[in-house]
């Protein structure tokens, strides 16, 4: 394992379905300081959506909080840099913050491919290290490196489980076309299918705003939807109740969502449209269902039979702490 006793790291990445607490916490247990700063000047809704939508809308209020919190931060004071997509930071801004701790080692890790991610390319060239988690911006992208997702440890499947009370969870935020694809896949599954949804959106008014503005939301009502997002504790213990899990990633997407990862770690069943999973060394078509967005076709046979582990040493590839030895390597 790379040894990262005390060593100070400053991580910024977004607040995200408590991602930044797990990743935190795994750090300091393995010895480092470790200093937290949200990727956005804020969490509100219309913050969000202006920027995804035009990050420059948003530029001079980031850049002036940004400033400000770096500003207040001891000059070259940090080992590493870690960030994690960082939309709502400007080149201007990331450079500035270099030069203040120019002694640390900066890297960058992102989440989601290039195509989903504004600004992204513009920024490599000012890191010492870059790591994606899609294997075909790494391929196509000389001096990046592909290095998937990961589990946390709270989804470790736990001994003697007890029975499922879940057939097919989905847990996630309601992005894009998860509507749809999750409305068909439900029409697909064998009757009598225990089925339990939690499609999350930011707030009822960005519900109305898609649902006007959508039309892949023509069908939902707002009874489909959540407006809390769980924790990572209780997404875990959601996990623990559910035979299979299903995953619905973005079209533009190639990597593996970190869904993925946490089912294998819980030991329960993957029903997914990326089939880009086929790839990964972890691939077991007893586990792993690939359906088609468009028209998904669930055997009832797969209900039939259990999860079957895997080889261990590739489990642990995929965990946190195989995570953080490739990132800080």
């Amino acid at each position: 394992m790379v040894d990262l006793q005390n060593k100070k790291i400053l991580l910024v990445m977004p607040q995200f379905f408590g991602y930044e607490t797990q990743i935190s916490t795994k750090l300091r247990s393995r010895g480092a300081d470790v200093t937290f700063v949200g990727d956005r000047p804020s969490l509100s809704t219309f913050a969000k959506i202006a920027t995804r939508i035009s990050p420059g809308m948003m530029k001079p209020f980031a850049d002036r909080h940004f400033r400000s919190i770096f500003a207040s931060m001891a000059a070259d004071s940090f080992d590493y840099i870690l960030i994690i997509k960082g939309e709502s930071m400007s080149i201007a801004v990331t450079k500035e913050m270099f030069a203040r701790f120019p002694s640390a080692k900066k890297v960058f890790y992102l989440w989601d491919s290039f195509k989903n991610s504004k600004g992204a390319f513009s920024k490599l060239s000012l890191f010492d290290e870059v790591l994606t988690f899609d294997p075909v911006d790494a391929k196509q992208t000389p001096g990046v490196r592909f290095r998937p997702l990961f589990y946390a440890d709270s989804y470790l499947a736990s001994p003697g489980s007890t029975k499922p009370a879940i057939d097919v969870l989905f847990v996630g935020t309601a992005h894009t076309d998860r509507f749809p694809v999750l409305r068909k896949l439900r029409e697909a599954l064998p009757p009598g299918t225990r089925v339990y949804y939690y499609l999350f959106l930011a707030s009822k008014l960005v519900f109305w705003g898609r649902k006007v503005l959508d039309p892949r939301l023509k069908h939902s009502g707002i009874a489909d939807f959540k407006f809390v997002p769980l924790s990572g504790s209780e997404n875990a213990a959601l996990f623990q109740q559910a035979f299979a899990i299903a995953d619905v990633e973005r079209k533009v997407q190639r990597g593996l969502t970190m869904r993925t990862l946490e089912v294998l770690a819980a030991h329960k069943k993957l029903i997914t449209t990326n089939a880009q999973v086929r790839d990964y060394d972890f691939y077991d078509s007893n586990n792993i269902l690939v359906i088609d967005r468009n028209e998904p076709v669930v055997p009832a046979d797969f209900f039939n039979t259990d999860f079957r582990a895997g080889d261990p040493s590739i489990l642990q590839r995929y965990s946190l702490d195989g995570w953080i030895d490739d990132v800080f390597a």
